[in-house]
């Protein structure tokens, strides 16, 4: 009896050792996952007669959480161009831009500067920030001249990276600079997103600066997107120090990364396309990833699936949901699923008024980014009236939709398409804007963050 009353004490006091000696959960190591998974579509309810689509909206959102002196070391490789194009006010803002990033990085991040012009040599090898004393000997004797290896500046950078890959928790990403044409060794824009896919295997990203107006904005933003980098378009150097902030601040509050998403319609309903990013549609199934999430910054996917209709005001499963990432401090990889729903509406007319703007703000801001890569093509080609006609066609689809939605940032929004739109009709398409629509583009389809 008495050894009973014995194991049963044991048994309740084993629960309150457990927690005891357990070390507390931080932001450093969650004993949940730190990310919420969330899926709601364009409309709460669909279509009792089916025969139409609807857009999905599948969301990541990592918690708002991220101690900078706390976080895992950032391995940095700063590849500057200084080519003579670079001279006089450029390299000095550049100059500027890497000495404030030191001010940025912590004691246990690591830093390398690349600096190319006919040919690629390193000024800095990767070096711990805490045995660097004084950076400005680095590049304060910097000088512009030569042509624009960006090829070999990209290569070298990553070549001082390689060293840090051994450690799976390292955050590791180049920072090309670039205010010219790549005119030596490779300069295809098909190059460029090899390289960007090639490294982004080895778990190195590649964000990008374009400088002013001399700069190929394809190759940058093909480098950059193979790998889910940032891309940044400035038109003076006094943004550098601005810039530099903004992707340092970026990679600094990363939370998780290689995240993977899997999608399964269920009862007919059928994908047809993913918005705005790349993945594989195949069958009833969806696949896509997103490289990395940053802390209270939300990172989504918008799928078209085509409507089966059902029953009306019957509630219907359209599609489980599973993601999966590796959470960057612990680096433990987590799971986490979801079921999503519809109901269906008796008559159209109850649809439109269900309509989630939040979503649909979305779908036109993502829209609007294919309409101006689509016009951009156009305009490439010589087909100036297919350019301006493909923009205005969408600019008639939001004005007739949001008389009905009636958002306001929606037709802030549709606002600036027309002023595109008519721009594009008077004067063509010029290097500017051309760049500014080729940025924004990409900027609205990876969900970079404003700087």
């Amino acid at each position: 009896m008495k050894n009973r009353h014995l194991l049963a004490f044991l048994l309740g006091l084993a629960p309150i050792l457990a927690q005891l000696l357990t070390p507390s959960a931080t932001a450093a190591t969650p004993s949940d996952p730190t990310v919420t998974l969330t899926a709601e579509l364009d409309y709460a309810q669909l279509s009792a007669e089916g025969n139409d689509t609807a857009i999905l909206k599948v969301s990541l959102l990592p918690a708002h959480l991220r101690y900078n002196n706390d976080r895992p070391p950032l391995n940095l490789a700063i590849v500057l161009d200084r080519s003579g194009s670079m001279g006089g006010e450029k390299i000095e803002m550049a100059k500027r831009a890497v000495r404030r990033a030191f001010q940025t990085l912590q004691p246990n991040d690591y830093v390398s500067i690349v600096a190319y012009n006919n040919t690629a040599r390193t000024l800095l090898p990767l070096t711990q920030v805490r045995h660097i004393h004084n950076p400005r000997a680095y590049i304060d004797r910097l000088h512009a001249d030569g042509g624009t290896a960006i090829y070999a500046g990209v290569n070298l950078g990553a070549a001082q990276l390689r060293p840090a890959l051994d450690d799976s928790s390292g955050i590791n990403r180049i920072l090309l600079l670039s205010d010219g044409l790549a005119n030596e060794g490779p300069s295809d824009v098909r190059d460029f997103q090899l390289l960007g896919k090639s490294l982004s295997r080895e778990g190195i990203t590649v964000s990008t600066i374009g400088l002013g107006l001399g700069y190929n904005e394809d190759l940058m933003a093909g480098l950059s997107a193979a790998g889910q980098g940032n891309v940044y378009f400035v038109e003076t150097a006094n943004d550098l120090p601005r810039i530099f902030d903004s992707e340092l601040g970026d990679a600094s509050s990363i939370v998780a990364q290689n995240a993977v998403i899997e999608i399964e319609c269920l009862h007919g309903f059928e994908p047809i396309r993913i918005i705005g990013r790349d993945g594989q549609v195949r069958g009833n199934r969806v696949t896509l990833d997103i490289k990395h999430l940053y802390a209270g910054q939300e990172k989504f996917a918008l799928i078209e699936v085509r409507n089966p209709g059902g029953a009306a005001h019957s509630t219907q499963d359209i599609a489980t949901i599973t993601t999966r990432y590796q959470d960057i401090d612990s680096d433990k990889t987590y799971a986490v699923n979801k079921t999503a729903t519809t109901t269906f509406a008796p008559n159209r007319e109850q649809k439109e008024k269900s309509v989630n703007i939040e979503v649909q703000r979305q779908v036109v801001y993502n829209f609007i980014a294919e309409a101006q890569d689509e016009a951009v093509a156009l305009a490439d080609q010589g087909k100036l009236p297919a350019a301006t006609a493909a923009l205005s066609e969408l600019d008639d689809w939001i004005a007739t939709h949001n008389t009905v939605w009636q958002d306001a940032e929606i037709e802030r929004k549709r606002s600036e398409l027309e002023s595109t739109t008519s721009t594009l009709e008077k004067q063509g398409l010029d290097n500017k804007s051309r760049k500014e629509m080729r940025s924004s583009s990409y900027q609205t389809r990876s969900q970079q963050k404003s700087y």
